[in-house]
């Protein structure tokens, strides 16, 4: 009998969201999807808009119409986490399309109806994401450069690009590859947001090319 094993992708997550947003807040997003109130600890819905509770009391989202339209204002980690909750929890067609693409760097496959158009029937409209997500391929990080000088893939690596803002060559033991300004800093929130154990564990995966670009592709989620 064969025992079924999680990915390190699916365990990260599951990691993230539980640590970083607690399942009251959860339940308070999922209310909101299905237009009811409810308060957490962080998050409260009257069922059109959810707003992080405190001062201010920040909108992330409402509902216009049918769909969802991301509004947060602040640039802080929690609005982060909340953010990829809703990604990984409600339907992309739910959302509203610029709104999304602004925020997680895609656009929606908008479904159209072509009745309206004249032509009967209806059928998905493929709509391609943007430049930079197609020329990275979903990898996040450019095959390897023979010029310049090639660093050690650490965390303190990671925050230096983001602190340089520029992009650096890691090196790893097969081969090197080139890491952006957007991945570094997506790995680094993910990073923090882990328990100890749990980030020794994401220190040694990304000590290969293979499990940088594992991290990285759920970092980009």
């Amino acid at each position: 009998m064969t025992r079924y094993r999680k990915s390190w992708t699916e365990v990260i997550e599951e990691v993230i969201l539980n640590e970083a947003l607690k399942p009251k807040d959860q339940k308070v997003i999922d209310a909101f999807y299905d237009r009811k109130e409810l308060e957490g600890k962080l998050l409260s819905t009257d069922g059109d808009k959810l707003e992080k509770l405190g001062m201010g009391r920040d909108t992330v989202a409402v509902w216009k119409g049918h769909k969802i339209e991301i509004t947060s204002s602040s640039a802080v980690k929690s609005d982060d986490v909340i953010l990829r909750y809703m990604k990984k929890s409600i339907p992309k067609l739910n959302f509203d399309p610029k709104s999304y693409k602004k925020y997680f760097g895609e656009e929606v496959e908008e479904k159209v109806d072509m009745d309206k158009a004249g032509y009967g029937g209806s059928r998905h409209k493929k709509i391609e994401k943007d430049k930079y997500n197609k020329k990275r391929k979903g990898q996040g990080i450019e095959d390897d450069l023979d010029e310049g000088t090639a660093y050690p893939p650490t965390i303190e690596n990671l925050r230096m690009i983001v602190k340089d803002k520029q992009h650096q060559k890691f090196m790893f033991p097969k081969g090197q590859a080139l890491v952006d300004l957007f991945t570094a800093s997506a790995m680094v929130q993910v990073y923090d947001a882990l328990k100890p154990a749990t980030k020794k564990k994401f220190e040694d995966m990304i000590k290969s090319k293979e499990g940088f670009m594992k991290s990285q592709a759920f970092a980009m989620k």
